[in-house]
């Protein structure tokens, strides 16, 4: 007893001494103490599964959602569970689109409880490849949109979700077909390479299954520089139709721009014999218009951006000239269609290839008539116009 109020007598002296506010605040402090309790951890959330039809749903639907760990209970589940799992993860990447395409590989782990049993599932993705990259498209016509854009932004690859597709579809002609429908941005021709996935299921029409497709594309120069190629071409462009005589009618028109081009343009002989031997070879509109040399696209290319800038309507023909490709325009003078091949010309020095029928361009050429206009008019050829000149800077010397 005494003890104690000696220690209570020596609490109350020092108080005194050193002030009593700061010394029970210091008291106070100390004895603070954290909650008991901290907050509960949240658990993860479940699916259920009576069949192997739900176990797979729900593996393909964690899969679109890019859960690296899900749990599914397995209730009332009639057959061996460690076997079906494993077959349903094996389908799924082998034969599912998303599950090809997405996963590396998946991690199962069963803990059987009371009623049920917890299947706890780890799933490993590919690098670099995600849900969201991924497009759906139910059609041609809308994996065409797809394309086109990507070639418009000059983007390197393009991941789609085929719902259909006809089994005779190459996607890379139909990548070279978009290329040349916008000659604006035919500054390089990209190679494409295709993958699918799944790779080797049965893919037909109406069978049900849908594919991912991924198409990587290879420009010859990076993105900002493509760009800067479409706007030097421009340019180019702008400065070469600049020198049009604005009284001239479209015949003597056409002739103007086709002239024009061809003494802006060297024909490219290396270029050509590269094609001929399988070869790559630069002949677009920018080699053609900054460059200053070309094969057979970049002639037809410059011809129809000249023409479209001159308000004659003309179109891009892509065919054969033995078994290399040839490519060329036609142009439609009142109402009539001509072929017209800068290229044949500029290689041999004459105007045998401008404003001709069908008949006199199987001579030289072949191709598939769908969709070209027919040319069977001879009211203008080139002698004609020659011959009687509305004015003499119709003809470029």
């Amino acid at each position: 007893m005494k003890r104690t109020v000696s220690l209570c007598l020596l609490v109350c002296v020092m108080a005194l001494s050193s002030g009593c506010k700061d010394t029970f605040n210091y008291v106070y402090r100390w004895i603070s103490v954290p909650p008991d309790h901290p907050p509960a951890q949240e658990e993860l959330s479940f699916e259920r599964a009576d069949n192997v039809s739900d176990l797979k749903q729900h593996i393909i639907d964690f899969i679109r959602e890019r859960r690296e760990l899900g749990e599914i209970r397995l209730y009332n589940y009639q057959g061996n569970i460690n076997r079906d799992v494993s077959r349903v993860c094996q389908q799924i990447m082998r034969e599912e689109p998303v599950g090809a395409y997405l996963v590396d590989y998946m991690s199962p782990k069963y803990t059987a409880l009371a009623g049920y049993t917890a299947l706890r599932l780890t799933i490993t993705y590919r690098s670099g490849r995600r849900q969201e990259d991924i497009r759906k498209v139910n059609n041609v016509r809308e994996l065409t949109d797809e394309i086109d854009a990507a070639l418009q932004s000059f983007q390197s690859d393009l991941v789609v979700e085929v719902g259909y597709l006809p089994s005779d579809t190459d996607l890379a002609v139909l990548t070279r077909d978009l290329y040349y429908r916008e000659p604006a941005r035919a500054v390089g021709l990209p190679a494409v390479s295709v993958s699918l996935y799944p790779p080797d299921i049965d893919f037909k029409a109406g069978n049900g299954f849908s594919r991912i497709t991924e198409l990587a594309f290879t420009y010859p120069a990076d993105p900002d520089e493509m760009r800067a190629r479409v706007e030097a071409s421009e340019a180019a462009l702008q400065a070469l139709i600049a020198g049009l005589p604005t009284d001239l009618t479209p015949p003597y028109a056409a002739l103007w721009l086709y002239d024009a081009l061809r003494s802006a343009v060297s024909y490219d002989e290396e270029g050509a014999q590269a094609l001929l031997n399988g070869d790559q070879a630069e002949d677009d509109l920018y080699s053609a218009l900054v460059e200053g040399h070309a094969v057979t696209g970049g002639y037809a290319l410059a011809y129809r951006r000249l023409c479209d800038l001159s308000g004659i309507q003309c179109r891009i023909v892509r065919g054969w000239r033995g078994n290399t490709e040839f490519i060329w325009n036609v142009i439609q003078l009142d109402g009539d269609w001509y072929h017209v091949a800068a290229a044949g010309d500029a290689a041999a020095g004459t105007h045998d290839w401008f404003l001709k029928t069908d008949e006199e361009m199987r001579a030289q050429a072949r191709w598939n008539t769908d969709g070209v206009p027919r040319c069977e008019s001879t009211q203008y050829t080139y002698d004609m116009l020659i011959q009687s000149p509305e004015d003499e800077s119709a003809i470029v010397r």
